[in-house]
């Protein structure tokens, strides 16, 4: 199951890879400007919305194995319409990205670039939140094939957009590249489901019961809102913070964000397969067998995250020149990167561990662990070591990278305490509740 959704997930970020690869060579103020913009756009957007499908990993992988599979598909749809209600603010809070960004202490030329990013990545964020939901609705089934497609379509669109001399737009090809992409991807799901897998978890056109029991969805939903800001903000008050420090820590930033997150990209599939997996056998009442996938996830996922470190002690000097030609950048880049590979080995065994807990719907309790670690040790030791002990960028990530070690000890612990029978009960009643509800509105 990991497998599969390994693939998806680099085809998936591969996306975000290609817009820094293509405006990278640009110059570093548009490097610069494009971790501003993707910093707002996580703060204020993807961070909730992928937190808000973390109810899905409950919802779904319970429901398909319960006595009603189309319940599945009235999760979705819930879920997309409380997407799309929040989209709403979005739209103001995207369009007002300037003033706001210079109110936060960001150089102006840099802030009205961010700004002209995210106004014309503005269209994009609808068909990527519902495809987000239609990737948990499928469990992974879709996802790879619809990006073996959609992944070189947006490399192609991006280089086009950006450098090709007949169409070329320069900085704002990037964000446009990815807003056509995202509905290609879209676009494709949508007909997967309805002519090849899928269609017979989704019921009719739209459920009435979609619009019911969004407090019940909610009780899922915020925590996981909440461990999914504390994870991605931390990264993006970093951005913040080191665009005070100047163009060249900003840049360098991205540059180990983006390298780090795509080696995490293993260990974050090895958690979606666990959370599916858990899921399902909890809804089948297989106490046993969810124990053992769940160690067996953490055991997947530790090998990964050492690989994954070494990987990057061993390349640390070279990997910059992958997305840059400054030089300065490349070398602050690889004096951090064996941070980063520390960082590696902890954020793995805990975003495993958060998949688990998330297959139980415990999301509360992973939202508990996050936010201590990362924003009462975290943030407040790598801003005292920035500013009071003036360590520049890699004191930054120090902070970050000893917030993931609580963080992952912390939900190591908790999911080896699991008492399996107990999480069992759990789901039957919590699927037994949706049943009676289903056939009251029927």
């Amino acid at each position: 199951m990991a497998t599969p959704a390994l693939l998806a997930f680099l085809l998936q970020y591969a996306f975000q890879v290609s817009s820094v690869f293509t405006l990278g060579h640009l110059g570093s103020n548009e490097l610069s400007a494009l971790t501003l913009g993707s910093m707002y756009a996580s703060i204020t957007c993807w961070s909730i919305g992928f937190g808000t499908t973390t109810a899905l990993d409950t919802l779904c992988p319970q429901g398909y194995t319960s006595e009603n599979p189309k319940m599945v598909g009235v999760y979705t749809q819930r879920a997309i319409l409380i997407m799309m209600l929040g989209f709403i603010p979005i739209v103001f809070i995207w369009w007002n990205a300037e003033n706001i960004l210079i109110l936060l202490n960001q150089e102006v030329e840099l802030s009205k670039l961010a700004a002209l990013y995210l106004r014309y990545l503005l269209l994009g964020v609808p068909p990527n939140l519902i495809f987000w939901c239609l990737e948990k609705f499928l469990q992974g089934q879709a996802t790879t094939y619809v990006l073996i497609i959609c992944c070189p379509t947006n490399f192609i669109l991006n280089y086009a957009l950006v450098w090709w001399e007949p169409i070329a737009l320069g900085f704002i090809g990037s964000p446009i590249a990815t807003t056509i992409t995202n509905w290609l991807m879209l676009l494709l799901t949508i007909l997967y489901i309805k002519y090849v897998k899928g269609y017979e978890a989704w019921g009719e056109l739209w459920s009435r019961s979609s619009f019911d029991d969004w407090f019940s969805f909610g009780k899922l939903a915020f925590p996981g809102i909440l461990t999914s800001c504390a994870d991605w903000w931390i990264y993006e008050i970093i951005a913040l913070a080191a665009g005070i420090l100047g163009n060249v820590p900003l840049a360098s930033h991205r540059l180990i964000l983006t390298i780090s997150l795509l080696l995490f990209q293993l260990p974050h599939s090895i958690s979606v397969a666990a959370s599916n997996r858990v899921g399902n056998l909890l809804g089948a009442g297989l106490s046993r067998k969810a124990k053992i996938a769940s160690n067996l996830s953490l055991i997947l996922a530790f090998t990964g995250a050492i690989c994954n470190a070494s990987l990057l002690i061993v390349s640390k000097d070279s990997l910059g020149y992958l997305f840059s030609n400054d030089k300065e950048v490349v070398e602050l880049v690889a004096k951090i990167l064996p941070l980063s590979a520390l960082f590696q080995i902890s954020d793995g065994i805990g975003a495993t561990g958060s998949g688990i807990l998330r297959g139980q719907g415990r999301q509360k309790i992973v939202a508990i662990i996050y936010l201590p670690a990362f924003y009462l040790i975290g943030l407040p030791l790598g801003l005292m070591l920035v500013f009071k002990f003036n360590l520049g960028l890699k004191g930054l990530w120090w902070g970050v990278t000893c917030a993931s070690l609580s963080m992952g000890i912390g939900i190591f612990i908790i999911v080896l305490m699991s008492d399996w029978k107990l999480e069992v009960k759990k789901c039957q009643e919590r699927i037994k509740e949706d049943l009676n509800e289903e056939e009251i509105i029927v």
